[in-house]
Parts: structure tokens; sequence; C-alpha cells
């Protein structure tokens, strides 16, 4: 109970300590180094080898999956406190920056359910990210 006591005291003396912007960014270029990092190695395979588009599509949302989970888990980590609410704001902004990026390469992109099931996924991963991040 000791910890859960330090975590009390830290609120009462700051209330706004509940969110650590700094610890949610770097979960966030930790999410995107893990993207880019993955990208390269999916990139090796596909130039090496003959997998299916259909494999690859699969794989990359995979990978990017993958990437909010350790994001949202170095936030909670960083944080030390509210392991799935870092790890939820950092899959949310981790999926919203992708969007936005992503329309600068397709500007016809919609958003719509698509959208929508990205951001639930993306906020749930990140959810179950902080909570083993926060954990370990």
């Amino acid at each position: 109970m000791k910890g859960r006591a330090g975590i009390t005291e830290r609120l009462q003396a700051n209330p706004a300590a509940g969110l650590n912007p700094s610890a949610v960014l770097m979960g966030i270029i930790v999410a995107f180094a893990a993207s880019l990092i993955m990208a390269a190695i999916l990139a090796l395979v596909l130039y090496f080898s003959s997998i299916s588009e259909g494999l690859v599509e699969m794989a990359t949302g995979f990978l990017g999956m993958f990437s909010i989970f350790l994001g949202a888990g170095y936030a909670a980590r960083k944080a030390e406190t509210y392991g799935w609410v870092h790890g939820a704001v950092t899959g949310f902004l981790y999926v919203a920056i992708c969007y936005v990026v992503g329309l600068f390469f397709a500007p016809d992109l919609l958003p719509g359910s698509e959208l929508f099931f990205k951001m639930v996924i993306g906020v749930l991963v990140g959810v179950l990210g902080g909570i083993v991040g926060i954990n370990l």
C-alpha cells in the first residue's frame, strides 16, 4: 500500500499531475521509431521474398498496433501513474498523426467508419500497452 500512498500524495500536491504530456510525447516518438524500424524490416522481407499484397496489408496493420503498444507502454512507464490514460492518449494521437500525415499523400481521404474503427482499436491497444507498461 505504500506505493499507492505515494501516488495519492503526489496527486494531492499537484492535481494536474494526472496526465504527463512529456511522457505521452516520448511514447509517440517511441511508437513512430518502432514503426520505422519495423517498416524497414518488412521492406527487406518483401524485397527478398514473394509475399502477397493481402499479407502485407495485414502485416502493416499489425506493426502499427504493435508500435502503439510499445509507445503506450513506454509512456505509462515514464509517467508512473495512470498507465491506461497515458496509453489511451498515446494510441489516439498516434492514429490521429498517421491520418493527418496520410492526408498529405492522399488528400481525398475522408474520415469515416474506417478511421473511427482505427481510432477505437488504437485507443484500446494503447490502454492495454499502458496497463502492461505501468506494471513492468
